[in-house]
């Protein structure tokens, strides 16, 4: 399980990360462009391909495709059953260029190894 307070700390430790809002969720950015954002009721939505919404959803039953029409924008994961491994392996970071370094911090700060 992974609270609102790790998933901040985590995200804010990787080089270029910063916290602001967006529709009134809390949301972490890289370059002024969201990789995940908090939801009111506790659901991590992640900005990911196609494909790595598909590796997500079969790992993890509760998470849910999120769309705009028929584009695959990401994923939608209740906190609740995040851990570090189901966060790392989404790769969410890899996406906005990063790279390892960020997602080694990312594990190490959700204690994912």
């Amino acid at each position: 399980m992974t609270t609102v307070a790790q998933l901040r700390r985590a995200a804010l430790a990787l080089p270029e990360t910063a916290e602001g809002t967006r529709f009134g969720m809390v949301a972490f950015t890289v370059r002024e462009r969201s990789f995940a954002s908090v939801t009111r009721d506790d659901a991590v939505q992640l900005r990911l391909t196609a494909d790595d919404v598909d590796a997500l959803l079969a790992d993890v039953p509760s998470a849910e495709r999120l769309t705009r029409g028929a584009t695959v924008l990401g994923a939608r994961i209740p906190l609740a059953d995040v851990d570090g491994q189901r966060l790392n392996h989404a790769e969410l970071l890899t996406l906005h260029g990063v790279g390892p370094k960020a997602v080694r911090i990312l594990r190490e700060a959700l204690g994912g190894g």
